[in-house]
């Protein structure tokens, strides 16, 4: 039962039903089956209690989202400020080496290959740091067999011969091609900035506005998030939404 504890839920029924089963063949004529069977039985039933309870709040929580509107951030100028690339770079060093090693959430719905040089401020400010890159499908340029060596030999040829920092690539897909998350965010566990601007384009020729973003404007997304990797969230901001993800 251990060994099934570490699966994911879609797969620990199946195996645990094979216990079951097994259980009650090899004890059915045994004078000590209640011995053997009875903490089976309850453990099922506080297993099925706990999982009711976990799909409910899932459920709920889908619901309360499939009532709001795409913009989860509302427009705001305070803590905003404009800047140029280099001086943007600058500040993600000092500002993700302040993090001390928290995981970093991007997300940009033009994500290209290109903008994967954001890993190497990254990983430079802060080598032990996780990244999760959320975009969307439609961004995709290549069949899905074939993203993940694209990305892989774009880092190796045109940014680092080091491995990337340990990163997940989620792309989002909806019925009609529009990311359920518009923003430009740059997210670590509490606190983030908001970009006016794509990431490639960022301060290029021009300054740009960033806003700081503070706990409760950063935790809605990547709770959101951390479900779509989990599987449990197929409706946010009222759109249907399927996901495909690799680790580069």
């Amino acid at each position: 039962m251990e060994s099934v504890a570490q699966n994911r839920l879609s797969q620990t029924h199946k195996l645990v039903l094979w216990i079951v089963e097994n259980a009650v063949e090899r004890h059915a004529r045994d004078e000590r089956a209640s011995f053997y069977l009875r903490p089976l039985f309850e453990g099922v039933l506080s297993a099925a209690e706990l999982t009711s309870k976990l799909a409910e709040q899932v459920f709920t929580r889908g619901r309360r989202r499939s009532n709001q509107p795409p913009d989860i951030l509302p427009p705001s100028t305070e803590g905003q400020e404009l800047l140029e690339r280099q001086p943007f770079f600058d500040f993600l060093r000092r500002w993700i080496s302040s993090l001390d090693g928290e995981e970093i959430l991007i997300n940009d719905p033009n994500f290209e290959v290109e903008d994967l040089a954001y890993l190497k401020v990254i990983k430079s400010a802060s080598p032990s740091s996780r990244v999760i890159i959320v975009t969307r499908r439609q961004s995709l340029s290549v069949a899905d067999l074939d993203v993940r060596g694209v990305y892989l030999s774009f880092w190796r040829d045109h940014i680092s011969e080091q491995r990337p920092p340990n990163t997940r690539l989620l792309f989002l897909d909806t019925a009609d091609g529009v990311s359920p998350f518009p923003d430009v965010l740059i997210l670590g566990e509490t606190t983030g900035v908001l970009l006016g601007a794509p990431l490639r384009q960022f301060g290029i020729g021009k300054p740009n506005s960033m806003r700081h973003l503070e706990s409760a404007a950063v935790e809605p997304v990547r709770q959101t998030v951390r479900e779509l990797i989990l599987g449990e969230v197929v409706d946010v901001s009222g759109q249907k939404t399927d996901c495909f993800m690799f680790r580069l």
